[in-house]
């Protein structure tokens, strides 16, 4: 879901919000939907049967994400034409879209966490406790979180070895390495092996215990985690946002909708899209649309195939720790400041 507002996380009055269902498999759009609070006509004093009115919805801005899951679930021509359903729906940890989806549909429906919210949670879980801890640094939490991650990616499909793994987890932080698989460094050099960001491990046996607190309770969800990154989604709101700039209100009229319908072409189709549509509506496109096209996914089809690479993944974790060092040396050098 994503809306045209700018958020805060505190503050939810967003005006016109858009909702998509994208294919596990295919990465792909199947299906969208836009919720909008507000008609330009309406707001002007035209009745809503002279024009083609754009007011669709009328709760709270919180409310959107819930009916738009429930309207995309249930009342989708797409699915009654190909008759199937929605069996797995793979999303982040909000209950209320769920919680929707299967008190509108008349069959189960699965629901799992994309591993990028759930590492999230994970974080937010240790920052809490971070207070009562001085081992518990911002540079652990994160070595933390590194461990998780690696931890469900290679444990994807099978929720009882993942479990296994995440358990494992403070134990390994601590230096108790007995269920440890081949990846821990520790078995190849048991005398020298010291960890990346925590150097010789924690020691805090309080620590210990807060540890295996949040990491069990992950540990017995782990047949809900699917593994699958967000980023998809997150792709098509930003690919949302370069149509409708959040600065920007459209939500009251066509254009939204139109450009709604822009950003959804171009995601599954390309730019491509430009030249596709023009041929349907029987229109000449220009002279170079077809070739500009065509040279805009093959280097998008690039860039992605190189963000992929493990040498592109080093790559850009070094420069991120590398820019966070430096904002650290010149922090301490400058010295407490009040403004």
């Amino acid at each position: 879901m994503g809306w045209t507002t700018r958020g805060t996380g505190r503050n939810y009055d967003s005006l016109t919000g858009s909702a998509a269902l994208v294919g596990f498999f295919t990465k792909k759009v199947l299906t969208y939907i836009s919720k909008n609070r507000k008609c330009r006509k309406c707001d002007r004093g035209h009745d809503s049967s002279d024009h083609d009115c754009r007011l669709n919805f009328e709760g709270s801005a919180k409310a959107m994400e819930s009916a738009a899951a429930a309207h995309l679930a249930t009342q989708n021509s797409i699915f009654d034409t190909c008759h199937v359903q929605l069996g797995i729906m793979i999303g982040d940890n909000d209950s209320s879209a769920i919680g929707s989806v299967r008190a509108a549909s008349h069959h189960e429906v699965i629901k799992h966490s994309d591993k990028n919210h759930t590492s999230k949670g994970v974080v937010n879980e240790l920052y809490k406790i971070k207070k009562n801890h001085k081992e518990l640094t911002a540079g652990a939490i994160k070595y933390l979180q590194h461990c998780f991650n690696y931890c469900v990616a290679q444990n994807i499909g099978d929720p009882v070895e993942m479990g296994k793994g995440i358990r494992n987890i403070p134990s390994h932080c601590f230096n108790n390495h007995d269920n440890c698989g081949t990846w821990c460094g520790y078995h190849a050099n048991p005398e020298s092996y010291r960890h990346s960001a925590i150097g010789d491990g924690f020691v805090s046996e309080q620590l210990f215990d807060a540890l295996r607190c949040i990491f069990d309770v992950v540990a017995s969800r782990a047949d809900r985690f699917a593994g699958v990154s967000s980023n998809v989604n997150e792709s098509l709101n930003a690919t949302i946002a370069s149509k409708a700039p959040k600065m920007r209100f459209y939500g009251s009229t066509a254009s939204s909708d139109a450009r709604l319908a822009c950003a959804i072409n171009k995601k599954n189709s390309g730019e491509q899209y430009v030249h596709k549509m023009a041929e349907k509506l029987s229109l000449s496109p220009a002279k170079y649309t077809e070739t500009y096209g065509l040279k805009v996914d093959l280097n998008a089809s690039k860039r992605y195939l190189r963000s992929c690479s493990q040498e592109f993944k080093k790559r850009r974790l070094f420069l991120k720790a590398k820019k966070t060092d430096l904002q650290h040396k010149k922090e301490r050098s400058e010295g407490s400041q009040t403004y």
